[in-house]
């Protein structure tokens, strides 16, 4: 409390946010570890990673069915699900992968994750990622 007054984050809010080093250590140790590894992508792999992003954009979608009620909590609680925080992620990383099925052009359309890319040019993935992480963090102060 500050002043007498109570903090209006739900709590679910203010236990879940990670810091920068939690979020790029889960970047060296998850991500980074599957790059070096560089497992043998398969036809299913990118079908079924087209198919998880199809969820997830669904699932974002079921989001504005919250917003509209001004339920912030539960928007809170969509935008960290795993289908947006791990399937995503997973199924974006493979179709950036698959060389074998996909060309240049389509993998440079998905690109990286936002943490991932050095560069200006970072695709699809990192702007998703950017804009849940920001809806993410103001979803406070929508429900002020």
């Amino acid at each position: 409390m500050m002043d007498g007054m109570e903090s209006v984050e739900p709590e679910s809010t203010l236990s879940n946010i990670r810091s920068y080093n939690e979020v790029m250590l889960d970047h060296r140790t998850r991500r980074v570890t599957k790059w070096k590894n560089q497992e043998q992508i398969t036809r299913q792999d990118v079908e079924q990673s087209v198919r998880r992003i199809q969820l997830a954009l669904i699932h974002i979608l079921q989001c504005e069915q919250f917003v509209n009620e001004y339920n912030w909590e539960e928007v809170t609680k969509s935008l960290r699900d795993p289908i947006l925080q791990v399937d995503f992620d997973e199924a974006c990383d493979i179709l950036n992968r698959a060389t074998e099925y996909l060309p240049f052009e389509a993998r440079s359309e998905v690109g990286f994750d936002f943490g991932s890319c050095a560069w200006r040019h970072c695709g699809a993935f990192a702007d998703v990622r950017e804009a849940i992480d920001e809806l993410d963090h103001l979803v406070g102060i929508l429900g002020e």
